[in-house]
């Protein structure tokens, strides 16, 4: 029996994203952020991957995992979800196939549908197809919405009231709907699981989602530390463009691990972005302060010009974890301010640059191409002003650029 790493390689998603609102995505990417943060609370590893398989897919282990969870997230400008909703079949955005017989009993050995010619699915067939791609080891199917879901519920609730309903809560005649239309659709004689299948309502708004995200992130960063100050702004741009980047990288895997690397979030990752996110610094407001002290040192407007190109491209760059190369770079930099941090050899930023790239070469030896001596000044600059940001009391509002 395959492993379910190897299950998850073998078998090709069977549709990528089509067009929809950058709203949708948006709201989907603040969701996977705050779905990050709970995953993060606890002390289990996890790897978070994106729109691969379904929208999001949450597994239990960074090598060999065991368990894996799937996430639908869906949208609404208003109402609720009925089930009439969930069961209704929609063909794929652009698709053109041919229509197969309808089968009565699923045949194990032979494929129902591919990639390039996918059966139509509703939105429950898609979610619970993944219990005959994936079985034994699926852990939970969850549909997650910004509205409620009105579906009859055994014990006769509101299911509107509740953030969370399972199926197998449905009532016996609103069960046995799911499970005819179920076994229609998907040609699945077996029961499926119904207590895995789960419908959750976010408190998150479709139209202040980022509002709502960013506070999220500014109370775990609260609770991580209290009473720092942090970025919380900034740190929230870059993880939600992270977060995008994964979503759309389109490729074939060839491993577990690439597969991680390129559309996923382990939580080794998610805590290099929340460390380096232990700061204060906002990166143009700081490039600002930095230029007027280069200014005032009467260093040369091209110079400068060089280090504000420089210091915006590693700002971008310092964050993609799977940028090897640069993470070298990053981790050799930390090492360069602590050395030059108490040097008597510099005075002014002019000279704490000039001393730093000039230390750099003597610990690790002249940069490769794509990080020259320009690259290193804006580089050297945004670390040297990340640690400064880190250093200040609270009540402190404007970070030296010098030496004292």
């Amino acid at each position: 029996m395959a492993s379910l790493a190897e299950a998850l390689l073998a078998r090709r998603p069977r549709e990528t994203s089509g067009t929809s609102s950058s709203n949708r995505f948006g709201f989907q990417r603040t969701w996977a952020l705050c779905h990050l943060l709970n995953l993060h609370a606890t002390d289990e590893p996890y790897v978070l991957l994106l729109e691969f398989h379904d929208d999001v897919v949450v597994l239990d282990r960074e090598t060999d995992p065991q368990s894996v969870d799937f996430f639908q997230v869906k949208t609404r400008a208003n109402g609720h979800w009925t089930i009439k909703n969930l069961l209704k079949i929609s063909e794929p955005s652009g698709a053109k196939r041919t229509r197969p017989e309808t089968r009565l009993v699923a045949d194990p050995t032979t494929e129902p549908d591919t990639p390039t010619n996918p059966s139509p699915r509703s939105i429950l067939g898609k979610l619970l197809e993944h219990c005959r791609n994936f079985s034994p080891q699926v852990g939970r199917l969850c549909l997650v919405s910004n509205v409620s879901f009105n579906a009859p519920l055994a014990d006769g609730a509101n299911s509107t009231k509740r953030d969370s309903v399972s199926l197998a809560d449905l009532s016996p005649v609103a069960l046995t709907s799911v499970r005819d239309a179920m076994k229609a659709e998907l040609a699945i004689e077996a029961e499926l699981p119904w207590e895995k299948v789960i419908l959750l309502t976010t408190g998150i708004s479709i139209h202040d989602h980022e509002t709502y995200g960013a506070g999220r992130l500014a109370a775990f960063l609260e609770a991580r530390k209290p009473g720092a100050r942090f970025a919380v702004q900034p740190l929230f741009r870059t993880i939600c463009s992270e977060l995008g980047r994964r979503s759309t990288n389109e490729w074939e895997p060839t491993s577990y691990e690439e597969l991680c690397l390129k559309k996923g979030i382990r939580r080794s990752d998610f805590e290099a972005f929340l460390r380096h996110g232990d700061s204060v610094l906002e990166p143009e407001d700081e490039l600002k302060e930095v230029k007027k002290q280069l200014r005032h040192e009467s260093v040369g407007f091209r110079e400068i010009l060089d280090i504000e190109a420089a210091w915006r491209k590693y700002d971008i760059e310092r964050l993609d974890y799977s940028n090897l190369a640069v993470q070298m770079v990053r981790e050799q930099l930390a090492i360069i301010v602590g050395l030059i941090h108490a040097s008597p050899k510099w005075h002014t930023l002019k000279d704490m640059v000039v001393e730093g790239v000039d230390e750099f070469n003597r610990q690790f030896g002249a940069p490769i191409p794509q990080f020259n001596n320009t690259y290193l000044k804006g580089a050297l600059l945004y670390e040297f002003r990340s640690a400064k940001s880190r250093e200040l009391p609270a009540s402190d509002s404007q970070p030296s650029t010098g030496q004292s």
